[in-house]
């Protein structure tokens, strides 16, 4: 599929578009999204912008490099690391 792709208010890739591969969990979208090779998945997490849900990403050779990304953001306390941030997954149990 093709969609553009936003962050921040601002294009990642300008007048082109992503693809995403995808699995629907709960009405979800659950994406890993490249562009020419590029993962965004990556750029977000390492930024601190993007968290992971683990349980969802196993079967991928990429599955570990997204976890050390988010790993690394954490250690730095960048982006939404920054102060005592609480997992959207336990937000909508509350």
């Amino acid at each position: 599929m093709r969609s553009p792709c936003i962050t921040a208010g601002q294009p990642l890739i300008q007048g082109e578009g992503v693809w995403y591969d995808f699995k629907g969990i709960q009405s979800r979208t659950v994406a890993l999204v490249e562009h020419e090779g590029w993962s965004i998945n990556l750029d977000l997490l390492a930024q601190g912008r993007a968290r992971h849900y683990g349980q969802y990403c196993k079967e991928r050779p990429i599955c570990g490099e997204i976890e050390k990304r988010e790993d690394e953001a954490w250690a730095i306390r960048r982006g939404v690391w920054t102060g005592e941030p609480v997992p959207p997954w336990e937000w909508r149990r509350e």
